[in-house]
């Protein structure tokens, strides 16, 4: 009888240590577009991103060295994002000066709790000009 309760006791042993401990892992943090992001453009230029918790958002261009304050563009608008591990962002912002309209939207291909991959499409209309570009973007959640 000593000998069947050895070797049960042995098996419950060996299955507990050989389980895996998930506790060890760290989690993934879950996507929230609410925060500052900033990034760079696949053209070398800088982007940042300020979402606000009430749907509201403002997209600055600037270079790579200077803040939001020198941002030689500035555009408000608004987004929508799903939340979870991998997460969706996307944005769009107008502005109609005169008869000149300036458009960008902003939608990502992949974003997780820290980071947001996609692409950031320009159109620029006006009397005399039709413009569009694209350019791929990577943004950094900043705490």
């Amino acid at each position: 009888m000593n000998r069947i309760t050895i070797f049960i006791a042995l098996i419950a042993l060996t299955t507990l240590f050989s389980c895996n401990k998930n506790n060890d892992r760290e989690p993934i943090p879950a996507f929230s577009a609410e925060g500052f992001w900033r990034g760079s453009l696949s053209s070398g230029t800088g982007i940042a991103v300020l979402n606000r918790d009430n749907g509201t958002s403002r997209l600055y261009i600037l270079t790579t060295s200077s803040d939001t304050a020198t941002a030689f563009v500035k555009h408000d608008g608004e987004y929508g994002s799903s939340h979870g591990t991998q997460g969706y962002f996307y944005s769009e912002y107008q502005t109609i000066d005169g008869t000149s309209i300036d458009h960008f939207i902003v939608e990502t291909t992949r974003a997780s709790g820290s980071s947001m991959l996609g692409v950031v499409t320009h159109t620029a209309v006006s009397d005399t000009l039709q413009m569009q570009s694209s350019y791929s973007f990577q943004l950094n959640k900043q705490r």
